[in-house]
């Protein structure tokens, strides 16, 4: 019922009833696109749906964030303490090597999104 119902408002964005039960036994995640039809849907803030919260006070990172980065945040936050701390000094460096090779902000071509390729080595 749920698919059936996402189908209707999210032309071409369609979910199979396989891929909504994975949405709410917490196997998956809806992208952020189908997550503001969900939202909307429901008539509801994505903060909430993605955490629980609505507070409106802070931007949420979900709605400033790629699915790539927030899936590379996840990945990092997994890490030890130290290996954290060891990205953290990484990308301090590599923000550093970027400004003083006049990149300014040291955001990664193709508009701040991150491709699984380049974080690949």
């Amino acid at each position: 019922m749920l698919a059936r119902e996402f189908n209707l408002r999210a032309s071409g964005m369609e979910v199979t009833p396989h891929g909504a039960r994975k949405w709410l036994v917490g196997e998956a995640f809806p992208s952020q696109q189908r997550l503001l039809v969900l939202a909307n849907w429901l008539n509801v803030q994505m903060a909430w749906l993605r955490f629980g919260t609505q507070d409106g006070g802070q931007p949420v990172i979900g709605e400033i964030a790629s699915d790539e980065q927030l899936q590379l945040l996840q990945e990092i936050s997994g890490l030890s303490g130290r290996a954290q701390e060891i990205v953290r000094n990484l990308v301090d460096s590599l923000k550093k090597l970027e400004v003083a090779a006049g990149r300014g902000t040291a955001q990664p071509e193709g508009g701040g999104r991150i491709s699984p390729a380049r974080t690949q080595r």
